[in-house]
């Protein structure tokens, strides 16, 4: 049986005293008519859609739809199936993308063409272009298509014995861009030894069809260590995500480089991809499969350094315990906090230091009903 589950930014406070390093915001396993959220665009027919009957998404990668590299500038049409996440994040956020992907038993041909199928991640929908794979950038043309920018990405390349590259996973970060050519973050280098490794799964190896994959992804903000503006994507063999995907002896992990510092990005959706490329001799690179069980995380980026988050709230009053003083803001979209407004039974109206222990009635006329987070420091 399955667990009937419906997207919605999730209100959920984690018991004191638990502190929240990660707050699930987004959760989607499509077992409902996901129409408030998700949409469909590019090429028709559609290659990624709703399937009722097995409650999942069913998708089809193919190079070839939709790409005319005749013309100037190429006709590129990538296809995407996405949702708002609800609020903005940047490069300054530490968030996690969790979602399972079944990839069809031989659908996936064997050819020398470097394509990325399997494509999901978060994105800036008003910002990217629909060139993810740079076709038109090699082309010669006097106009060009816009570059995918402002996202974070996972990717499946299955080109095999391609001038000695194989099968690999990868992650990349897309930095904005104000013209139209790309601005990527990709892997680490042999100088980079605590975070370089190699995802080659070797000549004639490919991730495993016919059986659930448990993906993961994981841009890390401006954190204080070497993570920092570092992307992690990885390849999981049981759903609670702690045993890694192993191919030909390859544990699948991936770290970028970190992003510049100068260099930004924003996202406003999650989706999945088909990216089309240009075809340089090979098969035409293709598969199909199914997404399914989607959950975003985000590490709240709250003015305050301990953050908690309290569970009893019943209408307009919760309740802090286990707490000496503190300080109290709440946030609708876990971005911009607010200072809370309180009475207590020990101080007077208008106060943020509260007593532990005592219930506190919120007086701010904004908070948005009981969708919203509370962020306690103290």
């Amino acid at each position: 049986m399955r667990i009937i589950c419906k997207a919605a930014l999730l209100g959920l406070f984690l018991s004191f005293p638990v502190k929240a390093e990660l707050v699930e915001f987004f959760r989607e396993c499509f077992s409902v008519t996901p129409t408030n959220l998700w949409g469909y665009d590019g090429h028709s027919p559609d290659l990624l859609s709703w399937d009722p009957s097995n409650s999942n998404i069913k998708v089809e990668w193919d190079a070839s739809k939709s790409i005319n590299t005749f013309s100037d500038p190429m006709e590129i049409t990538a296809s995407s199936y996405t949702a708002p996440l609800g609020r903005e994040m940047s490069d300054y956020n530490t968030f996690r993308v969790r979602v399972t992907l079944t990839i069809d038993s031989n659908s996936v041909p064997n050819t020398t063409e470097f394509y990325q199928l399997a494509s999901f991640g978060l994105y800036n929908l008003s910002e990217t272009g629909p060139d993810r794979t740079l076709a038109d950038n090699f082309s010669g043309n006097s106009n060009l298509v816009k570059d995918a920018s402002d996202f974070v990405e996972f990717s499946y390349f299955i080109n095999n014995a391609s001038f000695g590259f194989n099968p690999n996973i990868s992650a990349t970060i897309g930095a904005h861009i104000e013209g139209l050519n790309f601005d990527y973050t990709t892997g680490s280098s042999f100088s980079d030894p605590d975070f370089y490794h190699d995802t080659d799964m070797g000549a004639g190896n490919y991730l495993p069809t016919g059986i659930p994959l448990y993906l993961e992804l994981i841009y890390h903000g401006n954190t204080p260590d070497t993570r920092g503006r570092r992307a992690l994507c990885s390849v999981y063999t049981n759903a609670s995500r702690t045993e890694l995907l192993l191919v030909n002896g390859v544990e699948m992990y991936y770290w970028t480089q970190p992003l510049a510092n100068e260099k930004h990005f924003t996202v406003t959706e999650i989706g999945f991809w088909n990216w089309p490329a240009a075809n340089f001799g090979g098969a035409n690179g293709q598969g199909s499969g199914t997404w399914d069980d989607v959950i975003v995380e985000l590490k709240p980026p709250g003015p305050i350094s301990d953050i908690q988050f309290t569970e009893e709230h019943i209408t307009l009053d919760f309740k802090v315990a286990n707490l000496a003083e503190t300080l109290v803001s709440w946030s609708s979209n876990l971005v911009d906090w607010v200072p809370l407004l309180t009475t207590t039974t020990n101080a007077g109206a208008g106060v943020t230091t509260v007593p532990r222990d005592v219930k506190i009635s919120r007086t701010n006329s904004a908070l948005p009903g009981d969708r919203c987070f509370f962020n306690v420091g103290y």
